[in-house]
């Protein structure tokens, strides 16, 4: 038995290294050194990611064991909030006394979501085929999955959609004996917890997967204590680890608006977005549908054409009555992955149905469900549960041709048609980290704030704008100069947060400012030159392009 297990596993582990393998050719070794952060410091998202585990680290203990201070007047937030990824984030905070002054684990992550994505597919397509060159190859085309290399970097939490292919494989393998009867239900709940400690978009994805493979056996067994036992169970480890992350704490919004806009067209999966080298790019009717980016890559989408043609062949030449015994034994099966393509497509697809340029049909929807939609607001992103689903099903075709070396040969030719087709996206990615920076200059290149920031305790952001979000360009250096100076911040980008409550801690400090108050420990900063109150008591400076402030000292 212990034999067996070994020999399973043996193909997943080389599956995981050849993963991080590739992480390596296609970026850069160095990105594993936890000591260089230099590359993450280029600006936009990834420097909020960043700046939350900064932040983070720098809080102490506390529960829940997720807040983090100094980035919001509103309270403690939560590391889910600032997309640092808290299973890295709380395990390397629990050593972090043992941890340099300097430590990123963004590039360690990197590898990891590839190493994971190589393991996953490899379990999954070894129900299908234990052939190595079939196995490795799958691995190889879902690791670079389009959708997985335009997260990495920038919104890297979201690459780890190693987690949407290890639902599948709790499918693929639910019909297996298990030593434990229970062991199903808790690899769910541990796959669902996990997805909330990576991204909160993959509990969905989690639970629509979930959905497919309770329906498949709820059709087969009649059973259905097994997938309610399951649900609860999931759903209350998912509460718990929010819980215990802090999601809960003090009164951020879950929801935002965007539904609708952040979705996918009916055509994302065949879209390239201008990233293929072999097809051209599809019109799209809004930029923010790059949020439903989704592209299957020509390797599979070929490749499925090709087992398609192969199977009617197959049909023509043997008849249906083979298929139609085969399709009878897994009704079940197809059933629930229809079941799960079509929920999935239609809640990535939103209210706002679109077909290339055109919106084909708005449907309106009660506000109280449209709110209760705006917390997943980016539905694009669900999509990848039908691409993963499509990858799925293009090796599951191909491992069911007759002949064993006519699957390997298929198998290579899907992966190298999918490499030369991403050959350009590959190469761009592997040059744009190929540079090297040797000093980062955080943008505040004046030596004016050294003095302007002499005994400030805390930076405010005044007045606060409905649209603060957008002024990137003052809050990234300013917050890394806050961070290297340990200040606190009234303000941040943040994923989730009670705009009205920043904007009247932003607004008292303003009124007390324009009263001739203020305090001598702050440093206001503000986001147009003509808010400044034209009072004597304040030394006002202009330094990079950004207006700031501070209270003369009145004694």
């Amino acid at each position: 038995m212990r034999k067996h297990r070994l020999r399973f596993f043996l193909l997943p582990l080389i599956g995981f290294f050849l993963s991080i393998f590739l992480f390596c050719m296609m970026y850069d070794s160095s990105l594993l050194n936890p000591t260089y952060d230099q590359w993450i410091l280029d600006g936009g998202d990834f420097q909020q990611h960043y700046l939350g585990w900064i932040y983070y680290r720098n809080t102490p203990w506390r529960f829940p064991i997720g807040l983090l201070d100094g980035l919001s007047s509103d309270g403690a937030v939560s590391c889910i909030y600032t997309d640092s990824i808290p299973l890295f984030a709380v395990f390397f905070k629990l050593l972090s006394p043992l941890l340099p002054d300097t430590f990123q684990y963004f590039g360690l992550w990197g590898a990891f979501s590839f190493g994971m994505m190589g393991f996953c597919s490899v379990v999954l397509l070894q129900k299908f085929s234990r052939n190595p060159i079939f196995c490795l190859s799958g691995a190889i085309c879902f690791t670079y999955a389009p959708s997985l290399l335009i997260r990495m970097y920038g919104h890297e939490a979201l690459a780890g959609q190693w987690v949407i292919v290890a639902a599948i494989v709790l499918w693929a393998y639910q019909y297996r004996t298990w030593k434990h009867p229970f062991t199903p239900a808790i690899l769910w709940a541990i796959l669902a917890a996990t997805a909330v400690m990576i991204h909160m978009y993959f509990v969905p994805m989690v639970f629509l997967v979930m959905m497919g493979a309770f329906l498949d056996r709820l059709i087969r067994e009649k059973n259905w204590k097994y997938p309610m036992l399951t649900g609860i169970l999931s759903i209350a480890s998912v509460l718990t680890v929010m819980a215990v992350l802090g999601a809960f704490y003090g009164e951020s919004s879950f929801s935002a608006g965007g539904f609708g806009l952040y979705s996918a067209n009916l055509l994302s999966l065949l879209n390239p977005e201008g990233r293929s080298s072999i097809l051209q790019k599809l019109p799209v009717c809004d930029g923010q549908q790059l949020e439903g980016f989704s592209y299957l890559g020509f390797g599979i989408l070929a490749t499925g054409i090709m087992v398609i043609l192969l199977f009617v062949h197959q049909l023509e030449q043997n008849g249906t009555k083979k298929f139609r015994t085969w399709a009878a034994a897994h009704k079940s099966t197809l059933i629930g992955a229809t079941v799960c393509y079509l929920v999935v497509t239609i809640w990535a697809t939103s209210n706002v149905v679109t077909f290339g340029s055109k919106v084909l049909f708005t449907i309106l929807l009660p506000r109280l469900i449209l709110g209760a939609l705006n917390i997943f607001r980016a539905s694009g992103r669900l999509l990848w549960v039908v691409l993963y689903l499509i990858y799925t099903a293009v090796f599951f075709g191909i491992s069911k041709l007759n002949a064993k070396k006519t699957t390997a040969i298929l198998a290579c030719f899907c992966c190298g048609l999918q490499l030369l087709d991403l050959r350009e996206m590959i190469a761009g990615r592997h040059a744009s980290y190929q540079i090297i920076c040797t000093e980062y200059k955080t943008g505040l290149k004046d030596p004016g704030w050294e003095t302007a920031a002499e005994g400030v305790t805390e930076i405010i952001f005044l007045p606060l704008p409905p649209d603060y979000l957008k002024y990137l360009d003052i809050y990234m250096p300013i917050s890394w100069f806050a961070a290297a100076h340990d200040l606190r911040l009234s303000s941040y980008y943040l994923a989730r947060c009670k705009y009205d409550n920043l904007a009247a801690y932003a607004q008292a400090a303003y009124d007390e400012l324009s009263c001739g108050g203020g305090r001598e420990d702050v440093l206001y900063v503000f986001f147009n030159k003509e808010d400044v109150p034209d009072c004597d008591h304040l030394t006002v400076y202009e330094m990079d392009g950004i207006t700031a402030a501070r209270v003369s000292n009145q004694s």
